[in-house]
């Protein structure tokens, strides 16, 4: 049992961080996020989360530490995932609109993307509006089978967002669905020739690649998950605060 505390986040020069997650359709990212709000609550919760895919609109959640109404200085966006075709799921050109801070909270999604003219664009976005980390998320059993139309609206994502010079990790959830062994035992993740032949089929630096498993079935927190999930978390946190820093220096 360990306890896990705001202390352990480096205080940001820009409150909060933001982390944006994005992925396919059913890839696992609010399944995630209220991975690592039960973390930090300490016990598994039974809130429900606005469900991005559902609403079809943005969402920004902040985590409460367990014991105080302390939040932490980071925020997770969460949108509608990335399906096939040009007229489903969140549009590219919405997920830079975010990149750049643009879009404002709580817009709905269209099969086009926000224009500067609507009443949701935000003209003047500060820094504490931008992202300052982009998380991929994939599920681990359905990496092969991704679609190439959708393997090609993250890649324009992924191109633009190394244009701004925003950091970028990928989180590959759902671990146990795609190895057994890792399923009867989480500390053998790292030894799994399974999840690391998918893991090598991203084309990424293994440095920026967190294998991870969410909450979903379990009756209470897990130390295993949790070890993972914060291990991904921090180093996560840490991206999006250097480029912060990185971008302050860059105004003086």
């Amino acid at each position: 049992v360990f306890i896990v505390c705001s202390g352990d986040f480096l205080k940001p020069k820009v409150e909060p961080l933001r982390i944006l997650l994005y992925g396919p359709a059913g890839s696992g990212k609010s399944s995630f996020i209220t991975s690592v709000a039960n973390i930090f609550k300490q016990r598994l919760t039974s809130e429900a989360l606005a469900d991005a895919v559902c609403a079809g609109t943005s969402f920004t959640m902040k985590i409460e530490v367990s014991g105080n109404s302390e939040i932490l200085p980071f925020v997770f966006n969460d949108v509608m995932g990335l399906e096939g075709g040009e007229s489903k799921g969140v549009h590219p050109g919405d997920i830079i609109n975010i990149l750049k801070g643009h879009i404002k909270e709580n817009y709905e999604f269209h099969k086009f993307p926000l224009g500067d003219e609507d009443e949701f664009y935000n003209r003047s976005p500060s820094l504490s509006d931008k992202v300052h980390c982009l998380v991929c998320v994939l599920p681990a059993d359905q990496i092969s089978f991704i679609k190439d139309d959708v393997t090609k609206k993250m890649r324009e994502i992924r191109e633009r967002a190394s244009e701004m010079g925003i950091p970028q990790v990928v989180m590959v959830t759902k671990v146990d669905c795609a190895c057994p062994v890792v399923k009867s035992d989480l500390r053998k993740m790292y030894h799994s020739m399974t999840i690391k032949e998918k893991v090598n089929k991203l084309g990424v630096t293994m440095n920026y690649i967190f294998p991870v498993k969410s909450y979903h079935e379990e009756k209470d927190v897990v130390p295993e998950i949790d070890v993972l999930i914060l291990d991904a978390l921090l180093k996560t946190v840490n991206l999006a605060n250097d480029f912060v820093n990185k971008d302050q220096k860059s105004l003086h």
